[in-house]
């Protein structure tokens, strides 16, 4: 059997996997992939693989509830469970002043809550996972990112500004 998720290994889909895998079926096979979007346009192509997928997610499009409302016929919810995410921070890189900010949007919540502590209003670069805002920061792109604190950060003259330590449910699913 195998198990569709968010790719790449940094990724907090890549620990809800291994974790799950754990206390549940130890022989699955992984797939990973670039974005859920790529998954849910393609179910047709997995049926009877699973898909873990957090509770939380959202894209340019949709939020999870009505991805999962709208492919009611293709998805049978298997199991549920909670995890910690990966802390993540809010950095801000002291050499470019674009007010540009990589995040998923996802976080876009603890992006809002910033601007409006701080009367700071960024341009928002939204991205597939945490690990691409990254590499866009460390690449010298971007002002600003949400990004997992236990990736490794390139840039060497950047500032924490916030951290966040958030619970997921997450979602597996069998595509029917």
């Amino acid at each position: 059997m195998k198990l569709h998720t968010l790719g790449p290994n940094t990724t907090d889909s890549y620990c809800a996997y291994l974790y799950w895998k754990d206390k549940s079926i130890s022989d699955i096979k992984l797939v990973m992939h670039n974005s859920f979007e790529e998954i849910y346009n393609n179910l047709s192509n997995y049926k009877n693989d699973l898909f873990l997928v957090p509770t939380m997610y959202r894209d340019r499009y949709f939020d999870w509830a009505t991805y999962h409302y709208q492919y009611l016929d293709q998805l049978n919810i298997y199991d549920t469970f909670v995890l910690d995410t990966k802390p993540m921070i809010l950095i801000k890189n002291k050499q470019i002043k674009n007010q540009k900010i990589g995040l998923h949007r996802a976080t876009e919540p603890f992006l809002n809550n910033f601007e409006s502590e701080t009367a700071i209003n960024l341009k928002r670069e939204f991205t597939n996972s945490k690990s691409i805002a990254l590499e866009k920061f460390s690449n010298n792109e971007l002002e600003y990112a949400i990004v997992t604190e236990s990736n490794q950060i390139k840039q060497s003259d950047f500032e924490i500004i916030k951290r966040y330590e958030p619970k997921i449910i997450w979602c597996v699913y069998q595509i029917i």
